[in-house]
Order: structure tokens, then sequence, then C-alpha cells
């Protein structure tokens, strides 16, 4: 992806420490740092072998190159020879006495002595020194000198525009003419530039050079005006997507994390299949009367929850520090709502499908498969939304999974309380309307003499045989508005 990106233009910089042969080819370019953050080497990585082989090194057969330089500049290295490594001070003392350096401390002394020229030429007066001799221009008052950060852009500037003449030799020809001289700096550099440009031209030169300044100053005054007031936008200032765009670049960037690690996905479908089964080998089913078997389908619906609960909090949990980054540039809602998209197909649909598959087969409860399906995806629905909440919430990850699972099993543990003054509270949890779904959905396959026994039981239980319908719009509702208190969670958390 980052070649890519470098193919298009963009320069990439990445700090790595030991990659990979292949990886280490992808570079163009390496910077090489010892111990207290020295210079060992830089430049392009096809240059980096033969660097080493001149100050007696050599890369052995089948060894990566990134691994053979840092011991190199670690000081671990044998020589080409078998001797011992001269050194880690010997390393830097030739990189500092090698061509590469050399030609890299040419330029950066040819282009600071370019821009001093140019700042005697552009401080002094052309039309008073002409006239007047340097003892006038050394009389000039300094009021009138441009500012210093204006006067380092106009050398950049004028650096890129200046006339030079076919028979001048380089910037570093004319360095050499005006710095021995410091008391006629302004006068000796006049005399050498009116060679170079004529009269008429130094003062439209000159023009030119303030216009360009005024200009870059004026434009870098509207960016930054334009990056305060403007919303949500990126470095280069270019238009944020819509909410369409985004939600779908988010779902799209899920979805290619979640099949790189495509192991672990499997495993999970593994233990929710797993369980389901275990749970129906060992869990005692009750034939005759409907609350015999409310305890069993308790239990299987604690461990169903734990699950879900648990896998919930991994899905915004895993991806904080990334949100955290980018905060300031990503429509938190379509980042929310493309995660959750993507966990609900399969936490509201593949895993219910495949516990339900294993249970059903082994416990043959009266219900149909449909109607208990729809209890436990009503009720994935509603526990995922509020591991959503507790694991933006709370930080540390851990904490955050001990959180989740006590509420799930602490909802269940509510719903089974047969007293009427925890009726109230029975139905804020996801568990009582779970739980009487799925009686339900046995009570209304009962026949013959069954029958007889279906109405006094519900009513002991204080479950109604019409509201089925009522019970998974109740825990939908929950689901929702877990959902929305967890993106409220995650735009006050992660404010940028």
């Amino acid at each position: 992806a980052l070649r890519r990106t470098a193919r298009r233009g963009v320069t990439v910089a990445a700090v790595v420490h030991q990659p990979s042969a292949m990886v280490f080819s992808m570079f163009d370019c390496v910077l090489l740092l010892a111990k207290g953050g020295r210079v060992a080497f830089c430049g392009r990585v096809a240059d980096i072998e033969a660097h080493f082989n001149a100050i007696g090194f050599a890369l052995p057969a089948r060894e990566n190159p990134a691994d053979w330089c840092l011991d190199v500049v670690s000081g671990s290295a044998a020589t080409a020879d078998g001797g011992t490594h001269p050194g880690t001070h010997a390393v830097l003392e030739a990189w500092l006495a090698s061509d590469a350096f050399a030609k890299t401390r040419r330029e950066g002394d040819g282009e600071s002595a370019a821009a001093r020229a140019l700042e005697s030429l552009l401080i002094g007066d052309a039309s008073k020194s002409a006239d007047d001799g340097g003892a006038e221009c050394q009389q000039a008052p300094r009021c009138a000198q441009p500012p210093t950060h204006l006067r380092s852009q106009s050398l950049s500037f004028a650096a890129q525009s200046l006339p030079r003449s076919e028979s001048s030799t380089s910037m570093d020809s004319v360095v050499m003419s005006v710095e021995p001289s410091s008391a006629h700096r302004r006068t000796a550099s006049l005399d050498f530039f009116r060679s170079l440009v004529a009269p008429h031209e130094a003062e439209a030169l000159a023009r030119s050079v303030v216009q360009r300044v005024v200009g870059e100053v004026r434009e870098a005054g509207r960016d930054m005006r334009r990056a305060l007031h403007t919303p949500n936008v990126d470095s280069n200032l270019r238009p944020a997507p819509g909410f369409a765009a985004q939600f779908g670049l988010c779902v799209y960037r899920a979805l290619v994390q979640r099949m790189r690690d495509i192991r672990q996905l499997l495993q999970e479908w593994a233990v929710m299949t797993f369980t389901g089964l275990a749970l129906a080998v060992v869990m005692q089913r009750d034939d005759q009367e409907i609350p015999g078997s409310v305890t069993s389908i308790a239990n299987m619906l604690t461990a169903f929850s734990l699950l879900t609960a648990l896998a919930g909090v991994t899905v915004f949990s895993a991806e904080r520090v990334i949100y955290a980054r980018e905060a300031g540039y990503v429509n938190p809602v379509a980042y929310f709502f493309a995660k959750d998209a993507l966990e609900c197909a399969n936490c509201v649909v593949i895993k219910p499908l495949l516990f339900l598959a294993a249970f059903y087969s082994a416990w043959q409860p009266r219900g149909t498969f449909a109607a208990w399906y729809a209890a436990l995806a009503g009720a994935s629905y509603a526990v995922s939304g509020a591991s959503y909440v507790v694991s933006i919430v709370l930080r540390d990850r851990t904490t955050a999974m001990l959180a989740a699972a006590a509420m799930a099993l602490t909802c269940v543990l509510v719903a089974m309380q047969g007293s009427d003054q925890y009726l109230a509270l029975q139905k804020c949890t996801f568990a009582h309307w779970a739980l009487q779904a799925l009686v339900i959905a046995e009570a209304t396959q009962m026949e013959g003499v069954w029958l007889l026994t279906r109405c006094a039981s519900l009513e002991y239980l204080g479950f109604d045989v019409r509201a089925r319908w009522t019970c998974l719009g109740v825990m939908l509702a929950i689901g929702a508005a877990a959902r929305l208190g967890g993106l409220f969670a995650l735009i006050v958390r992660y404010r940028p």
C-alpha cells in the first residue's frame, strides 16, 4: 500500500528496525543512525553496499542487507577479511570522509552562500550605492530593511529567477568574492552583480521579488484562515468526502481488516458452534411443563449472551488509537455505523445461526427454528450494543471485557427473579424479553392435553403468548438505544 502511494508522487517516510530483504529493497533512500543519533549513512539503498565495501565490510551470501547494515552500524559485524570490527566510531568517521557526505556538504554550503550573497544585494540600495559609494550605503537606516522572515523568502525566490551570464562561474565563485570583504560587502556584491545584471534589469528583478514575496505571504494568510475556520479538512485543504463515501470506505477497511485475520474469525465461529452443541448435550429438557424448561433456556441464554458480549467489546477497543488519530477527519457517524454494520453481519446473523444449528439439532425444542433464531438474533443485537458502550467508555480492554460479561450475567439473573418487585427492572433488560420470546416459541407449539397447562404456566411466569413481536421490538429498541449511546460516547471521548 505504501509503495502504491509513493508511485502517486507522495513522499513516504517510515521508521523500521528489522525489515526483511524484500521490504528493504522497496525503499529508495535510507538513513542509518548509530548510537546517540549520529548519522552512519544517508543515501540511496543501491549505494549502501558499495559504501560499506569501501571501508572494509562485505555483505555475506544469503544475508539480509538490513540486518547486515544494522550489524555494521552497531559494531557487531566482521570485516571482509574476517577481522574484528574497528568500532562504531570508525564507521562514523568513514561516512564523514566519504564522497557522498562531501557532496551533500557542498550542496548545502552552496545554497547558504548564495543566500548570503543575494541578501547583501537585496538589503542594499542600488541607486544610492552607485552614486554615493559604500559610505553612503553604510549610513542607510536599518528600519528600511525588510523583515528577516521576508528576506529569507526573498532569497529563495531570487535564487530561482536570477539571470546568469554564460561566461560567469557558479554561485560558489560569487561567495568567494563576497565573503572576505565584510566592511564593503554591499559595495562588492553590487559591483559583481552589476557585471551580470543590467541596471534596469536589477530594478525589475527587485520589483518581481517583492511582488512574489507579497503574493506568497497573502496566500499563506488565506490558507491559514481557511484552515482555522473550515472544520474537518485535511492538510491539503481538499473537500472531505460525503457521508456515503466515508461509510463505504470505512466498511471496506473494516472488511479488509477482518479478512486479514480470518483465522481468528473462524475460531470464533468454531467456539459458538461447539458451545451450542455442548449445552444441548448437558442440559435437561422437560417435555411436560413449561416452567421445567425455563431454567435450561435461561442457562443457554446466559452462555450465548456472554460470548456475544465478549465479542462486542473487541469491535471498537482494538481501533481506539486509530480513531483517536483520525477523529478530526473522519465522520464519526459514518465510522461508527460502518463498523456496526459489519459486526451485525457477524454477531447478529452468522453467530446465532451457527450456535442455534448445533443447539437445536441436539436439544430438539418444540418451537420452530425461525422463532428461536429471531429471539437469539434480537438478544445478540441488544447485547452487542451495550458492549459497544462499555468498550468505548472504559479504556482498558481487559476491564471492558469483565464489565461486559458482568452486565450480561446480571441481566439474566435479574430476568430469572420471580418476584413482582423486580418487574420494572426486568423490563429494562434484554434477557427478560429474550427469555419471554423463547418461552412463547415453545408454548405456541403445544398440542392436545398440554394446552390445558400452557395458560397456567405462562400466567405463573408473567408472560403473554401474544407478545412475541413485542419482545422482538423491545430488544431491537434496546440495541438501537445502546448504539446511540455508544456513538455519543465515541464523539465525546475522542473529541479532536
